[in-house]
């Protein structure tokens, strides 16, 4: 529709002032020729200038913003064991939390009581919380086996996603185990992959997504990431994060393909 646009105020420019019904017209004809020439050839010229900024760098194994969205916080977990060794880690692991918002999650992934804690939270408005260096070994996975490993926390980068997960169907609606009431837009209705009955689910929010696979790519380039895995993936008998309600196979394509051209 634009090429379009485009050639027909060239037509109109064209005629100017040779056809005295286009006097008045070639003016604004000749502006919109210009807009249209910029708007469909102006990506061309410019090349790597339209390219979207990334948003997220690491330095010395944190995360750092590179624009005003999203906002990285920082609150330190003491759940964790020292260092990863030689080479690790190379797995990231998705959960969802579970949890009433994003800084309850924080708080209480930081709580010793709680006995676990992860890298990063991602909120649903994208905003982040980094509970520990990259380099640092902290407790997401629980019991859990992957292939010829177990104690998947020695190999893996935790990532939590701020959402209730499998909800609750009643009478007037939708509702979390906290009891808050999901808006019917929020909830998709599937299949665990390793149920059988079709239940409700919260989803995740666009933005959400956006920031979690950018983040997945830029720890894919930084790490020696070579997949990507839910938590239920490794705890099959007893986790159901990150959901059907979740694109892994996406991100999954998206974030490491690209790197690993090979990667089955």
């Amino acid at each position: 529709m634009k090429l379009i646009k485009f050639l027909q105020n060239l037509v109109k420019a064209a005629r100017w002032p040779k056809n005295p019904r286009c006097q008045g017209v070639a003016p604004k004809a000749l502006g919109k020729v210009w807009f249209g020439f910029l708007q469909i050839f102006g990506s061309f010229h410019l090349g790597k200038e339209h390219k979207k900024k990334n948003r997220l760098r690491i330095k010395d194994h944190i995360l750092l913003p590179q624009t005003e969205n999203p906002r990285i916080s920082y609150k330190i977990t003491p759940n964790h064991s020292g260092e990863f060794k030689n080479n690790l880690p190379d797995i990231i692991i998705l959960h969802y939390t579970a949890g009433s918002s994003l800084q309850s999650s924080a708080d209480w992934l930081c709580n010793p009581e709680s006995k676990a804690s992860a890298h990063v939270i991602i909120g649903k408005s994208g905003n982040i919380i980094q509970l520990a260096p990259f380099n640092f070994i902290t407790w997401h996975a629980g019991k859990s086996k992957w292939k010829d490993r177990t104690n998947l926390n020695n190999y893996s980068i935790g990532i939590e996603l701020d959402n209730a997960g499998q909800l609750e169907k009643r009478e007037d609606g939708y509702y979390t185990w906290f009891n808050k009431k999901i808006d019917k837009k929020n909830v998709k209705l599937a299949k665990h992959k390793f149920d059988e009955e079709i239940q409700p689910w919260d989803k995740y929010t666009k933005i959400q997504l956006e920031v979690l696979e950018e983040l997945c790519k830029l720890l894919s380039k930084t790490y020696n990431i070579k997949q990507i895995l839910g938590h239920d993936d490794i705890s099959p008998d007893r986790k159901r994060d990150p959901g059907p309600a979740f694109p892994l196979q996406q991100l999954q394509k998206t974030s490491l393909k690209n790197h690993y051209p090979n990667l089955q």
